[in-house]
């Protein structure tokens, strides 16, 4: 009784080991699949929205608090930040779309404001057949604890960075770092 016992922990140990450095890739092929393939639905149970935008809304807020902060521009400069912080909020909400996000995943670019327009929430816009390749594998995996790890492309330093959270026994995708700060979405 006693061997079994040492069996079926050590198996356990196994197990929680095997899930603690496969799931994050894992998670990250599910959502690149998704995205790839044009699967709303998926896309939305891999990324917590509220939580992106919420993660854009604050650094945008920051990147525009720090440069009014700097100095530059005097009063034309703080009047514009003022119509920015009230604009950043509204303007992401209506950006951070399922659309948009896929889009991130497979190019590193945001949708141009038309590209898809009237596409139904169900269907996104899917990658052409030779694209459709899974490059998860091309993606670098950094843990920031337990709970959190980032996900980025090395070949391309211009992509955002997502980072994922843990759910549970899987991983969504709760936050984007846009390179630099900036809020390209939306753009060419």
């Amino acid at each position: 009784m006693k061997k079994l016992l040492i069996g079926l922990s050590l198996l356990l140990v196994l197990a929680a080991g095997a899930w603690y450095f496969a799931s994050p890739g894992y998670a990250v092929m599910q959502l690149r699949q998704a995205a790839v393939e044009g699967d709303a639905e998926a896309l939305s149970e891999r990324a917590d929205f509220k939580s992106i935008r919420e993660g854009l809304k604050a650094d945008a807020r920051s990147q525009v608090e720090a440069e009014v902060a700097s100095g530059r521009g005097g009063a034309p400069a703080k009047f514009g930040a003022s119509l920015a912080l009230g604009l950043i909020g509204p303007v992401i909400d209506r950006l951070v779309t399922p659309e948009n996000v896929a889009t991130l995943v497979r190019e590193g670019r945001a949708l141009n404001a038309g590209e898809f327009a009237g596409t139904p929430q169900t269907q996104l816009p899917t990658a052409p057949v030779d694209e459709r390749r899974d490059e998860a594998e091309d993606w670098t995996i950094e843990r920031d604890g337990f709970s959190r790890f980032r996900a980025f492309s090395p070949a391309n330093p211009n992509a955002p960075v997502f980072i994922f959270e843990r759910d549970g026994l899987g991983w969504n995708l709760t936050h984007i770092a846009l390179p630099g700060g900036d809020l390209p979405l939306g753009a060419a």
